[in-house]
């Protein structure tokens, strides 16, 4: 009988659990979810809408307060798309600056 009792209370705490795993998934789910469609967008090339992706996705995870290796990831990811886009606009103002002459020694 007392087994019958430790039953009952092993299965709505099991139950919770699981119910409080999946909160918590479910609120990490979206800063997820932007972050690897900023992930998709860098890797098609489309750097500025990548960088609004990845400052989306940085808002909400410093939104949640959590996972400060994914914030942590999301800001070097910026750094470097920063540094990129500035070289592309840089590149389309000075063009003459960064043309490379066929056979030329880099």
């Amino acid at each position: 009988m007392g087994s019958y009792y430790s039953l009952l209370l092993v299965i709505p705490a099991a139950i919770l659990f699981l119910l409080a795993k999946r909160f918590v998934e479910k609120k990490k789910g979206n800063a997820v979810s932007l972050f690897k469609a900023a992930l998709k967008e860098e890797n098609t090339g489309r750097y500025e809408a990548a960088i609004i992706q990845y400052e989306l996705a940085l808002q909400e995870a410093e939104k949640k307060g959590f996972d400060k290796s994914l914030r942590l990831l999301i800001n070097e990811k910026l750094k470097v798309l920063h540094t990129i886009t500035e070289y592309e606009r840089e590149m389309y103002v000075h063009p003459q600056v960064y043309k490379i002459t066929p056979g030329a020694k880099l």
